[in-house]
């Protein structure tokens, strides 16, 4: 008779059902996710928190918005728990930015945007200008080369806050899928188990934005100007991401000017002279 598998909660944003996959596939485990998502107020909270008493297992994201799935009062259950931080790396897309799902913004990457794009359309250029601005020079300009070294140490330290070391791993983060190390699996001493293929990623049929390729090389990595919107679409290049996002940002002229992001951008390029 085989042993029974050790049950685990995984609870967070989206990423939890990335990480809930990388488990089943290096541990001897059976996950169930809970995204923040699915909890609609604090009373839904506390019925959540009640059931977790029959897993073996709680992974949890530090999540303070209701009383009854705060870090401490997790950590005070008798079931076996760990922490993950929420991860928000920037340094390979150091040009996107993700916009409330209530703003007004939108078109084919829901509230994806290139912040180039955005500033340069607030600056009155063209759609086929502004694809000039995607360039290491630019890039440069903006900071976007020594965005990897910040984003790395914000994320090593956003793990410490929870009591996990990623200190040692960030050298490997450029040529694996990062939730799929194996930190939570030996600090909480599952039992391993031998992957038969790669972990399958939830999130890896959802939009992707690209490491434009001279951002690529400063890091080692082949990169691209395609948008994909999803795994079983066609991507798209700049110049028709930039008609689209054009198109979009006529209809709301003023909401791009509101974003400070845009503002910021704008004073760089125009002290450049564009």
């Amino acid at each position: 008779m085989s042993a029974r598998l050790v049950k685990v909660a995984v609870l967070g944003n989206c990423q939890a059902r990335s990480l809930a996959a990388a488990l089943e596939a290096h541990a001897e485990v059976e996950t169930t996710t809970v995204t923040w998502a699915a909890v609609a107020d604090e009373t839904e909270a506390a019925q959540l928190l009640e059931r977790l008493a029959a897993f073996d297992v709680v992974i949890s994201q530090p999540y303070k918005r209701f009383q009854a799935l705060r870090p401490k009062i997790i950590a005070r259950q008798p079931t076996r728990s760990a922490f993950y931080p929420r991860f928000y790396f920037s340094g390979l897309h150091p040009d996107a930015l993700m916009l409330s799902p209530d703003h007004p913004l939108e078109f084919r990457f829901g509230g994806w945007h290139s912040t180039i794009a955005l500033a340069a359309f607030h600056r009155g250029l063209s759609a086929r200008d502004a694809a000039d601005l995607y360039n290491a020079y630019i890039y440069g300009v903006l900071g976007y080369f020594r965005r990897y070294g910040k984003a790395e140490a914000l994320q090593v330290e956003a793990a410490l806050d929870v009591v996990l070391d990623l200190r040692a791993d960030p050298a490997a983060w450029s040529d694996q899928v990062f939730a799929h190390t194996p930190n939570l699996i030996q600090r909480l001493s599952l039992a391993r188990r031998q992957p038969k293929a790669k972990a399958t990623d939830p999130l890896a049929d959802g939009f992707a934005f690209p490491v434009y390729p001279e951002i690529g090389r400063r890091i080692g990595i082949v990169g691209e100007m395609a948008f994909r919107t999803g795994r079983r679409e066609p991507p798209i290049g700049l110049e028709q991401m930039l008609d689209e996002a054009f198109k979009a940002y006529g209809r709301n002229a003023a909401a791009v000017a509101e974003l400070p992001e845009v503002t910021r951008t704008v004073e760089a390029l125009r002290r450049e002279g564009v």
